[in-house]
């Protein structure tokens, strides 16, 4: 049996679809990618506050008639690109491989037993904390 939902636009407008409830999410998203001219990877479903799995049954959610859904757009975002291998190992040596002094926090070399300047030169040397790189 077909139940009729509806579905808010990002311009405000609403749209109706009739779908059965063993309908899946991607299922309902290619019908409104066909009614509104869009890509299924452009937005995202919402329902009561919730995205809604596309893998999913719209049973799953306790949809009933004339239940509204909203459009959600998806927004392109960060830059995903490699780094060459070798300039890694060349950043590695100037710039993470180092110590610091706990006192007057001087960057020393990665081999320093003790603080390089002058009115420092305080043993109590610690590791530079580790680069924090993204992971996609």
């Amino acid at each position: 049996m077909a139940e009729s939902i509806f579905v808010r636009t990002f311009d405000d407008s609403t749209i109706s679809v009739s779908v059965s409830p063993d309908t899946s999410v991607l299922e309902l998203k290619k019908t409104i990618s066909d009614q509104l001219n869009l890509l299924e990877e452009d937005y995202l479903i919402s329902f009561e506050g919730s995205i809604l799995e596309d893998n999913k049954l719209l049973s799953d959610y306790d949809i009933s008639r004339n239940t509204t859904f909203h459009l959600i757009p998806t927004l392109p975002g960060g830059r995903v690109f490699k780094i060459n291998p070798n300039l890694v190992k060349i950043a590695a040596k100037y710039r993470w491989e180092r110590r610091i002094c706990r006192r007057c926090y001087a960057r020393l070399p990665a081999r320093a037993t003790q603080c390089r300047k002058k009115k420092c030169r305080s043993r109590n040397i610690r590791e530079k904390a580790e680069l924090k790189v993204h992971k996609p």
